[in-house]
């Protein structure tokens, strides 16, 4: 399952989307943006990612330039966040981009796209599955298992305990009941 979040859209900053905190879940290694200039030509731009934990995430690698120009085609590109695995922790990850409309009037637009990666111990050398890249700025993740499999695990095991239950009591109650017949005295005769 992958999830699309559209932070511009035909010229229009999505603030609602910027204010939140993005987890990143532990089997997640990169997150992959995708961007276009509608303006008809291509838009400087600069990019800086920032890790809380320098220890536990490395500084995390993009893979386009950290200035240049944003193009007028669909373009797609991705930050790595590989965990060292040094040890388990929830690292902030912070990923600044400043476009710039027009340098002469100083109309320079900044997004910040606030992140949590989840770390865990020896994830640095474990191999995880590749994200799906979707060219839609917007941002494509792979999101971890819902917990379905959890939920009938659960739910089965505990129907499976009332039914035993169900079965031990009704199991009692009739040796009981075979009990207090067989001794209850003599049998009852009629004539």
């Amino acid at each position: 399952v992958s999830a699309e979040v559209y932070y511009v859209r035909e010229g229009h900053i999505n603030n609602y989307a910027l204010n939140f905190i993005v987890p990143v879940p532990a089997n997640v290694r990169d997150i992959s943006f995708t961007w276009q200039s509608l303006a008809g030509r291509g838009l400087p731009y600069s990019i800086n990612v920032v890790s809380s934990d320098q220890e536990v995430l490395p500084r995390p690698a993009i893979n386009v330039s950290h200035s240049g120009e944003i193009p007028t085609s669909i373009q797609t590109w991705a930050i790595a966040l590989k965990c060292s695995g040094l040890k388990a922790a929830e690292v902030d990850v912070t990923i600044s981009l400043e476009v710039v409309l027009n340098r002469s009037l100083n109309n320079i637009t900044h997004l910040v796209f606030r992140r949590k990666k989840i770390c865990l111990v020896n994830d640095g050398d474990v191999e995880l599955p590749e994200d799906v890249d979707d060219p839609q700025l917007l941002e494509t993740v792979m999101l971890p298992p819902t917990g379905l499999i959890t939920l009938v695990v659960g739910v089965s095991v505990a129907m499976g305990s009332v039914c035993l239950l169900l079965m031990i009591a009704y199991c009692v109650r009739g040796a009981a009941n075979k009990r207090q017949h067989h001794h209850g005295g003599q049998p009852m005769r009629t004539s």
